[in-house]
């Protein structure tokens, strides 16, 4: 980098040297004078970065003002901004601290390709800490009514949903997720309240169906009047007709009564037999066949006809 001061003052002793004519030792001393301005000229500036104070404290606004100077035409950043310096490569920056009530203030100057680096340690005032105090609180209750603001929405959004999932599906178990979301939330309403004691009813009513149907179920499978009955009483709890369990039901019914109409014919038939079987009967010691009268020459007695159809007696041709 030249000095355009130096690159200056040997224009003009060079203007000088070629407008002397006379006195060779005077152009001589010209011409070395401008040999060393150029050389001084060319020969490249050090780096240099300097702060007028690297340890500041605010004002009750929280600014300060940073002051120094650089070399000419070098890159500076304060705090990551770029910042313009003056031709002499001096500068001042305005720099406020936001939340910190302190802070390492970083400034970097680059020049060519090196790069120099400070800190200054900026420290809030008093006043100004009040100032941040003051901000701080309020941005905490900010930040609490947000978080009670998103927890509310989340919270409605909550019973909102469970609510809407157990009216689709009334089953004990979803119901009971949102009596608890419910009971457990303070921002449920009564309409939420009224909404559960509807979903309860579907459930309860959803239950009892399927109640029914394993009652009709099972006295469809046995065909018992006791099974039937217990249908029956399970159906009567329903608030309302179901055409389908009653022409089910009718049918186990009229099948139960036909069994049981078999049932008892078979049970006269039995009774019929067991009245034939004890009639009572001739019989002799040695004859193989069984009498209603005496018949014949022999020693008859009285046998049930049980007994003599167990001695393997047959009834007599002339007596039956």
């Amino acid at each position: 980098m030249f000095s355009l001061i130096g690159l200056m003052v040997g224009i003009v002793f060079l203007g000088i040297f070629l407008s002397t004519k006379k006195k060779k030792g005077l152009r001589t001393a010209c011409l070395l004078l401008v040999l060393l301005v150029f050389c001084g000229a060319a020969k490249p500036q050090k780096n240099y970065l300097k702060i007028s104070d690297d340890q500041m404290t605010t004002d009750k606004k929280g600014y300060v003002t940073i002051k120094g100077k650089t070399n000419p035409k070098a890159k500076l950043k304060i705090d990551g901004e770029k910042v313009t310096t003056k031709k002499n490569g001096k500068f001042t920056f305005t720099y406020q601290l936001k939340k910190e009530k302190k802070k390492s203030v970083p400034v970097t100057s680059k020049h060519g390709n090196k790069k120099l680096k400070k800190q200054v340690k900026v420290e809030a005032s008093k006043k100004y800490k009040k100032v941040l105090a003051k901000q701080e609180k309020k941005a905490k209750q900010k930040r609490q009514k947000k978080l009670a603001t998103e927890k509310k929405a989340r919270e409605l959004k909550e019973i909102q949903t469970a609510l809407a999932l157990a009216q689709k599906e009334p089953t004990r178990e979803n119901f009971q997720k949102a009596q608890k979301i419910v009971s457990e939330s303070k921002q449920s309403q009564q309409e939420d309240e009224d909404q559960l004691k509807e979903i309860e009813g579907k459930v309860k009513e959803k239950e009892l169906i399927k109640s029914i149907e394993n009652s009709i179920v099972t006295a469809e499978n046995s065909l018992t009047r006791n099974d039937y009955d217990t249908a029956v009483r399970e159906k009567q709890k329903l608030s309302h007709d179901n055409n389908s369990f009653n022409q089910r039901l009718e049918t186990v019914n009229q099948k139960i009564q036909q069994a049981e109409a078999e049932e008892r014919a078979a049970k006269e038939q039995e009774a019929v037999q067991q009245v034939e079987n004890t009639e009572m009967v001739l019989v002799t010691p040695t004859g193989s066949k069984y009498h209603n009268r005496v018949c014949g020459r022999g020693n008859y007695t009285e046998a049930t006809l049980d007994t003599a159809l167990a001695r393997g007696l047959e009834p007599c041709s002339k007596c039956y």
